[in-house]
């Protein structure tokens, strides 16, 4: 269910059967810096950053929804209302991408597909974007199955921030069919 804030045509909010997608607020930067400043979560994305530059990666996340309706929502479990992440928006290249980072504390409940399912419904249908493209390092091989569970299929490799990177893409007549389908 998406909710309209009342101010403008943005979505303020997406809920799901389990999450709460929302804008993220001044008040959920310092938390949703430490995504940058985990290891684990890390991994696959260029390593730890320090907390100047992952509190300046979030101040720019909210600029993002400022300037274009549309960027990274945080992510909220709906029955504990713990943050667990980000989902939603960024750019690769010239192109629209899915980005989803959440604590290892939320790893394997379904919480990113879920998340970024929504994300790209929105991205589809509210944004009526064409193509929406994932990236993943090569090694990531449990997000590349969440790119593969959203319907994505593989493009091709790049090599970018010093290591292979799978691209995948879904394009918006594809989604409707399988929408129909289902």
């Amino acid at each position: 269910m998406m909710q309209q804030d009342n101010q403008s045509d943005m979505v303020a909010s997406i809920e799901t059967p389990r999450l709460l997608l929302h804008r993220p607020t001044q008040g959920d930067v310092r938390t949703l810096s430490h995504l940058w400043r985990n290891e684990q979560v890390q991994q696959f994305m260029g390593g730890v950053l320090s907390q100047q530059d992952a509190e300046a990666r979030m101040i720019g996340i909210l600029h993002q929804w400022k300037e274009s309706n549309a960027g990274l929502w945080a992510i909220h479990e709906r029955e504990k209302g713990n943050l667990i992440g980000l989902c939603g928006f960024g750019r690769f290249a010239s192109e629209t991408e899915i980005i989803y980072k959440l604590f290892p504390v939320a790893w394997g409940h379904g919480y990113a597909t879920e998340a970024a399912a929504a994300s790209l419904e929105y991205g589809f249908r509210t944004l009526q974007l064409d193509r929406i493209i994932g990236v993943t390092q090569e090694a990531n091989q449990k997000s590349q199955s969440v790119l593969k569970k959203l319907g994505m299929r593989y493009r091709c490799t790049v090599w970018k921030w010093e290591a292979a990177q799978h691209v995948y893409e879904l394009n918006r007549s594809v989604w409707l069919t399988e929408q129909k389908l289902s």
